[in-house]
């Protein structure tokens, strides 16, 4: 392990050996930024939950977006941005040795089209982003296979859901934050296959509990107290009835969860992983929100990576990439942003079902591309490894 100083906050940062050793292997120089500064970058290409009204610069009619009307670069709907009535290659420009690489790569970024938001295979669910397969939601982000749930982020597999963050396969639960497998619960914490709760923390296989914490298999409680069914109802029922009593509840909650036993981690059948909320991971460091990750590291929010490192939001099986944001089944991919079923991509944005590309946005099952200019393998893998050995040569 080595220790570095990062040059944009000035804190100390390690770099393990494992970490090292990762860099070797996708050919990269170790980062010069700690892993939250790094994140920090990463995200500043991620506007998740702001939104627009503006109009569709191709077909004119009226969208939501994550763009205002004032961003220099046109921006579609999602019909006109996935059809065939416009192509990448059409803002192709030809590489410069001589000018700045991020320069030209600036001035294609500023020519392309965008999409209007990322809402993928949903149903009157206008105003979300980064979500995909939903019907009648609304302000819902980084969402999938979901159903009448609104003001969420994280929600998955879910069916009336709302006011909740990091929830997977719920129903009817409002107010509530890391729960797995749960019905009807509100305004609780990391639980886990509970039924008709208030105010939990921390419960697993739990029903009919009010204002408690680190119980299993627990029916009819209050306060961690055993109760009788018509003793519960009548709790729930002074609670529910006015906002004042609800207050009143959610203080006592609070002074519950102060002075309960508190797991340093929720770390479920992982091996060599550190981080929190990680599922069946191994050899995987300071990652969280992450499920089925092998030999990876700084990960947040990614789902079955394999030899990854610095990523947010990136799913379906991701491998051998680092500093990737908001990527679907990318392999052998470095410093990319929204890039779908790609590999061996490099500084690229928006690019989907494509196979090296380098400085492109926007480009669709096209492969060999330099700045939206498309060349043969030949000449591709030629002019690669020069911008490459200029890149490490400028020490960028």
């Amino acid at each position: 392990m080595t220790q570095k100083t990062c040059k944009q906050c000035g804190n100390q940062f390690e770099v393990f050996d494992a970490d090292a050793t990762f860099y070797k292997k996708v050919d990269v120089p170790e980062p010069t930024l700690c892993p939250r500064c790094r994140q920090e970058r990463r995200l500043a290409f991620r506007n998740e939950r702001t939104l627009y009204p503006r109009s569709c610069d191709l077909c004119k009619k009226n969208v939501v977006a994550i763009y205002p009307a004032d961003v220099p670069f046109p921006v579609y709907c999602n019909d006109c941005w996935w059809s065939d009535k416009w192509s990448g290659l059409d803002y192709g420009i030809d590489y410069d040795p001589t000018r700045p690489f991020f320069d030209q790569f600036i001035e294609v970024r500023n020519k392309v089209p965008r999409i209007a938001s990322l809402v993928i295979t949903s149903e009157n669910s206008e105003y979300t982003n980064n979500v995909g397969n939903l019907k009648n939601c609304y302000l819902l982000f980084a969402a999938e296979d979901d159903e009448e749930c609104m003001y969420g982020r994280l929600v998955h597999n879910s069916k009336n859901c709302v006011d909740c963050d990091n929830i997977y396969e719920c129903e009817r639960c409002y107010g509530s934050l890391g729960l797995r497998n749960s019905y009807n619960t509100h305004f609780s914490e990391r639980c886990q296959t509970c039924t008709d709760v208030l105010f939990g923390f921390n419960l697993s296989g739990c029903s009919s509990c009010i204002l408690c914490t680190n119980l299993r298999n627990a029916s009819y409680c209050i306060e961690n107290k055993q109760v009788t069914k018509e003793e519960y109802e009548k709790r729930r029922a002074e609670i529910m009835a006015s906002r004042e009593s609800l207050e009143t509840a959610a203080k006592r909650f609070e002074e519950l969860k102060a002075g309960s036993i508190v797991k340093f981690a929720d770390i479920i059948k992982c091996e060599n992983a550190t981080g929190d909320y990680l599922y069946n991971c191994r050899d995987t460091i300071r990652a969280f929100d992450t499920m089925n990750a092998r030999s990876c590291g700084y990960n947040n929010d990614t789902l079955d990576p394999t030899d990854c490192y610095d990523t947010n939001n990136c799913y379906y099986k991701p491998e051998m990439c680092y500093e990737m944001m908001g990527v679907l089944q990318a392999y052998n991919s470095k410093s990319c942003v929204y890039v779908f079923y790609a590999s061996d991509m490099l500084f690229c944005d928006s690019c989907h079902n494509m196979n090296s590309g380098i400085a492109c946005v926007g480009v669709r099952k096209t492969d060999y591309c330099i700045l939206n200019k498309q060349y043969n393998k030949e000449t591709f893998e030629k002019m690669k490894a020069e911008i490459v050995e200029r890149l490490k040569r400028e020490k960028i």
